[in-house]
């Protein structure tokens, strides 16, 4: 498979897994608003119970004609109530049913009590009878609301948090997923090339028994043709060597020619797909590919010279690029995810792997960086380190892996175990993230 092809399967694949947790936290959303409302619904009943309480008690103790009034327009405005409550429910509630039941009573009680209170000369036997049952009414309506309303209350807490943990474990198996996927992507292109730069350090030196190993010729991708091709060349070398020296010469050009359209087409397939960079010692640029430009939004011109403190978002601790920096200036290869900033202020994401280059006797004359553009598997990332910058709070999760991000500390095994930060230190280190100043170097 052509690595363009193996990139675009790897983005593909991490778009329907952000699609599936859209969904789950759609339908999670949706129920837990369902019963939200109902709670909404529970708690009106039983304030407004409360209420027709309070009125009724000032008109017995003071007459007011106003609270008879007010008891009356609340009497009405708490049916509505409990009337959408009964539609809101799928199936039919005990609860709900005698509510309403005792609610349709306890108007005809009321306005008995009202004529027992104006009647002259009062009854005042009646009048307690009256009295005795309309709070019996009052208190059965309000007990079962406060009732139903715990009730419902204790079901919407359960089904946020039932949301939450659905959402937030959604999340974690899709970064994870993202994560072992972008990590086989990558073992399958940069361990081969480091295969191949053996082999080419070994025929650079006139061994021409180096092997090249048989699951690499085999590869169905750019990199299988190339480890085929520098097996021609071994082969053809090894011919050459019997040769005489009119026809090694020419056995040699020819060699040259396929050796140097097999690069072209290696570069070009980079050049489709990956930012590539040289500097020098110093980390000044001394080359950049068409893709570099294209995504950083510089010239040629404007990186040639520069260094690439030029594309640094100030994302990054110090000790990140000293830990980069480190491993390249001993001769090691160097892999992480790197946060950049184009010309015109724009974020990209790029998955990157710098390595030394040599000159003579094998000293190092400068470095070279792989880095293949992942912004659009960040899209969460980078909403929530926007979100950060104003001051809004994250996810404990998601700060945990921006943290990780921004320390160099991020690796497959910190989601498969538990982090070495609790919560506050994750989000207290990703506040001073952005009042760091930038590295003297990338």
């Amino acid at each position: 498979m052509k690595i363009k092809n193996k990139l675009l399967i790897s983005a593909s694949t991490f778009i329907i897994l952000i699609i599936a947790l859209g969904f789950i936290t759609y339908f999670g959303s949706q129920e837990t608003n369902k019963i939200l409302k109902k709670a909404k619904f529970s708690s009106e009943i039983v304030q407004g119970t409360f209420e027709l309480t309070l009125l009724r008690t000032d008109y017995l103790l003071y007459g007011e004609e106003r609270a008879k009034v007010q008891w009356f327009l609340k009497y009405d405005s708490l049916g509505e109530t409990i009337k959408k409550a009964e539609e809101e429910e799928e199936e039919e509630r005990a609860d709900l049913k005698d509510i309403n039941q005792a609610y349709s009573e306890l108007k005809p009680l009321f306005s008995e009590l009202v004529n027992a209170q104006e009647m002259q000369p009062k009854n005042q036997e009646f009048e307690d009878r009256i009295k005795g049952q309309f709070l019996i009414k009052n208190q059965e309506i309000l007990s079962t609301s406060q009732k139903l309303s715990n009730l419902d209350n204790t079901k919407a807490t359960d089904a946020i948090e039932k949301n939450a943990v659905i959402t937030i474990s959604s999340l974690i198996s899709i970064t994870v997923l993202m994560l072992i996927n972008l990590f086989i992507l990558l073992r399958s292109v940069i361990k081969p090339i480091g295969e191949l730069t053996k082999v080419i350090d070994h025929i650079s030196k006139g061994e021409l028994d180096a092997e090249i190993k048989p699951e690499l010729k085999q590869s169905k991708d750019e990199l299988g043709d190339l480890a085929n091709a520098f097996e021609r060349t071994i082969v053809s070398l090894k011919v050459a060597m019997k040769l005489t020296a009119p026809e090694l010469k020419k056995a040699l050009e020819k060699e040259r020619e396929s050796s140097l359209k097999r690069y072209a087409e290696i570069q070009t397939v980079l050049n489709e797909s990956s930012l590539v960079s040289m500097t020098d010692m110093k980390g000044d640029i001394t080359y950049v590919n068409p893709k570099f430009c294209e995504i950083a939004k510089y010239s040629k011109e404007e990186l040639i010279g520069k260094n690439h403190r030029i594309v640094n978002s100030g994302f990054h601790s110090k000790e990140f690029f000293e830990n980069l920096w480190k491993t390249i200036s001993a001769g090691k290869i160097w892999k992480g995810t790197i946060r950049n900033k184009a010309k015109d202020g724009s974020i990209y994401w790029v998955r990157s792997v710098l390595m030394p280059t040599y000159g003579e006797n094998s000293k190092i004359n400068g470095y070279e960086a792989i880095r293949t553009p992942i912004t659009d598997m960040f899209d969460e990332v980078e909403l929530a380190i926007q979100n950060s910058k104003k001051g809004q709070k994250i996810d404990p999760k998601m700060a945990r892996l921006i943290e990780d991000l921004r320390l160099g500390t991020y690796t497959i095994n910190n989601w498969f175990g538990s982090s070495t930060k609790d919560k506050d230190s994750a989000m207290s280190e990703l506040e001073k993230a952005f009042k760091m100043p930038n590295s003297k170097r990338f």
